[in-house]
């Protein structure tokens, strides 16, 4: 062999040594990536799973303490933490531990991801106060907030706004924006606050979350809204998925789907919500009797039904004579200052009525039709209804109202915060 010159057999193994480190470079290389994107999979999984869908949604449970609620993409835990303002500064408080809640399920029952704290009842008559969540994940934790809520307060005025007929509205954040500047302590929404697309029942879930929860988020996370089933709600199973998305106090009448009809107490008020697609039989004979032991007793000073259908109206459809026959003559009896409805897609207010007939005010009950919530409006007719006292087709709107001691100020407020109507009356004192 000449000098300088290598061996056949020796280039071949070096070429082999070589290509077997390649190959075991590339093995390395490969596994590497695979435990890089596994990684990322195993951290991106629960980070996903650990999101809020739905809310947080404050509501008012019977007694008059708050709860709120919201919901996960997953199993995951959660918890609320409440923070108590002081002079200085917002300092953590108590911490309330959620617990799963079936009647805020959004999917069928027994999904995951849903849940219902009752916040703590020394909560009760503070100036304010702010929460927040968070959600566990497998590496940290994931928070959202903090949201702040202004409870009503004994011997200030209390105020709380009422609209319908807002599903699928064309300028949702506009009418959510024009009630936050109105400061309220409750809001009521009045029927059809979802309209379903297309084949039902579908993912009606993705259509609260669209319809609802997305557009008004910034309401409903710091204004407890407390919701009343509209006929749009009621076709879907019966209201099914109203019912089990919303945590409703379950205080109705006998015999009746819980949560389609209920009443709470709230500042010094108490409500009542109906449901009125519910069958005139069941109105009468289950509905009405509730109604009077539920309004006939109570040490509030004020007393307001909330429903989709109205008994005294000048919108282009007639007024619902069941609702006149039957629910009217219990409204007179108990004393109920003012019955609010979204059957129309306006705003009108009648005079203050007895049996048919225009009272003086306080005589009598006002029926307010606060149904011009984004989804389109409706034409009144001409000539209006000699106990019409108010009505606006024009603009879309909503009802703000100011209790303060024995006097009612009522006004319709327009999506850009114009003046609609202005009316206000005392109770006579006892």
């Amino acid at each position: 062999m000449a000098a300088g010159h290598l061996s056949p057999n020796i280039d071949a193994g070096s070429q082999r040594v070589r290509a077997d480190r390649r190959i075991r470079c590339e093995i390395l290389i490969g596994a590497a990536m695979v435990l890089a994107v596994a990684a990322v999979l195993y951290g991106v999984y629960p980070y996903r799973r650990a999101r809020i869908v739905a809310g947080p949604l404050v509501q008012v449970s019977a007694d008059g303490t708050l709860l709120v609620a919201w919901q996960t993409a997953g199993a995951t835990r959660s918890r609320l933490d409440v923070h108590l303002a002081d002079a200085a500064s917002q300092r953590p408080g108590s911490v309330v531990s959620p617990r799963p809640r079936e009647a805020l399920s959004i999917e069928p029952a027994g999904a995951d991801g849903r849940f219902v704290a009752i916040l703590p009842r020394v909560l009760t008559n503070r100036a304010r106060f702010s929460y927040s969540l968070t959600t566990s994940m497998l590496l940290g934790d994931r928070s959202k907030g903090p949201w702040r809520i202004s409870p009503p307060r004994v011997g200030s005025p209390f105020r709380f706004v009422v609209f319908g007929e807002s599903g699928g509205a064309a300028r949702p954040g506009t009418m959510a924006a024009a009630i936050l500047k109105t400061e309220p302590h409750l809001v009521l929404h009045i029927g059809d606050l979802i309209y379903e697309t297309g084949q039902w029942p579908g993912d009606y879930g993705g259509l609260y979350r669209e319809q609802f929860c997305e557009p008004y988020e910034a309401l409903i996370s710091s204004v407890p809204f407390m919701p009343v089933i509209g006929g749009h709600e009621a076709r879907v199973e019966g209201g099914g998925p109203f019912r089990r998305f919303f945590a409703l106090p379950q205080d109705g009448p006998n015999g009746v789907a819980a949560g389609l009809s209920y009443w709470f107490d709230y500042g010094p008020a108490r409500f009542v919500a109906i449901d009125t697609s519910a069958p005139a039989e069941a109105m009468q004979g289950r509905i009405v009797p509730w109604l009077r032991a539920v309004l006939g007793d109570t040490a509030t000073s004020w007393k307001f039904v909330c429903m989709e259908r109205s008994p005294y109206t000048g919108g282009p459809n007639p007024a619902d004579e069941n609702i006149q026959r039957i629910l009217v003559p219990a409204f007179e009896a108990v004393g109920v200052d003012a019955v609010f409805s979204a059957g129309h897609h306006l705003y009108e207010r009648t005079h203050p009525m007895v049996k048919g007939e225009i009272r003086p005010v306080s005589e009598g009950v006002v029926y307010v039709t606060t149904g011009a919530g984004g989804r389109g409006l409706s034409t009144g007719k001409q000539p209006l209804p000699p106990y019409v006292a108010a009505c606006e087709d024009r603009s879309y709107s909503f009802t703000f109202v100011e209790l303060d001691g024995g006097r009612l100020h009522m006004r319709q407020v327009g999506e850009y915060g114009q003046l609609i109507d202005d009316w206000w009356f005392a109770k006579p004192t006892r």
